[in-house]
């Protein structure tokens, strides 16, 4: 299947292998959780996206509900929230509270 997912969408499979672990890259997938005084606690998607230059959150999964893709800008990010963003890695960090 991935050799055929290869030919059919050569660009999807080349944008999918940027988030290998490991991988020396300018861009990266990441999972953050939103801890308590998170600096991004209570700020919205949109503000969020605004803040960190060149992410995207593509997905924000919250407690027993199921995941939301690509969630609406004006959602408020809480404590315990799962952000899945996409980005340079070092927006990621910064945003994940790395220094």
């Amino acid at each position: 299947m991935r050799i055929a997912a290869s030919i059919l969408r050569p660009s999807v499979v080349d944008f999918l292998e940027l988030s290998i672990p490991g991988r020396e890259s300018e861009v990266d997938l990441e999972e953050i959780r939103i801890e308590p005084g998170s600096p991004v606690e209570g700020a919205t998607i949109g503000a969020i996206e605004e803040k960190y230059t060149r992410i995207r959150i593509v997905a924000l999964k919250r407690g027993d509900q199921p995941i939301s893709m690509i969630p609406d800008p004006a959602t408020i990010v809480e404590y315990g929230d799962f952000l899945v963003a996409i980005g340079e890695a070092s927006s990621l960090k910064r945003l994940g509270g790395e220094k």
